[in-house]
Formats: structure tokens, C-alpha cells, sequence
């Protein structure tokens, strides 16, 4: 899958990062050499190998669901930067 310079100044445009010539020249080299092994990977024969979900024999190993005595609201609210006795305060980020 070839890649050229204007999909990396696209993609940098997009990502607002500011590339130099040099930058962009090594960015295309590693990609390109990126997608030249993905291409060597998805050329390998994978019909016989078994579909795994772990990458190891072992269970997964997770703790039991235990029930707690919850953090006291006072102590909970103890270090917010903003709070009422009942809530945290956050600045609003949604414009309507």
C-alpha cells in the first residue's frame, strides 16, 4: 500500500502537529516500512492456526467481587477542588 507526502501532511494537518521537511521524509520511511510488514504478515497462510484470546495457557485470573463499607461522602469530597457538601463542582464543556 503505497503512502506519499501529501497523506502525511493531511494526517499531520489533522492530528495539528507541525512537521519540517525532514520530519515528514523520516515519517514517510517508517510508514512505508511499516505497512511492508503488514503486507508480509497478511500474506501468511492462517487458515490452519487455531484462534487464541490469550496470549497464554493460563485462566484469566480475576479477584472476586467483594462489597465494601463506602468512602464517607465528607472524606470523599475532602480534596475537590471545587465541591458542596453533597457533589463536585466541574467546569461546565458541553455549549448548547
Amino acid at each position: 500500500m503505497p503512502i506519499n507526502i501529501a497523506e502525511i501532511k493531511r494526517a499531520s494537518a489533522d492530528a495539528r502537529i507541525a512537521l519540517n521537511k525532514e520530519e515528514e521524509a523520516e515519517l514517510l520511511q517508517d510508514l512505508q516500512e511499516v505497512l511492508e510488514g503488514l503486507d508480509a504478515v497478511s500474506d501468511e497462510e492462517l487458515q490452519e492456526t487455531a484462534a487464541t484470546f490469550y496470549g497464554h495457557g493460563r485462566p484469566n485470573r480475576m479477584r472476586d467481587d467483594v462489597e465494601e463499607k463506602l468512602l464517607p461522602l465528607p472524606k470523599a469530597l475532602a480534596n475537590a477542588p471545587a465541591a458542596d457538601q453533597f457533589c463536585f463542582h466541574v467546569p461546565r464543556i458541553i455549549e448548547e
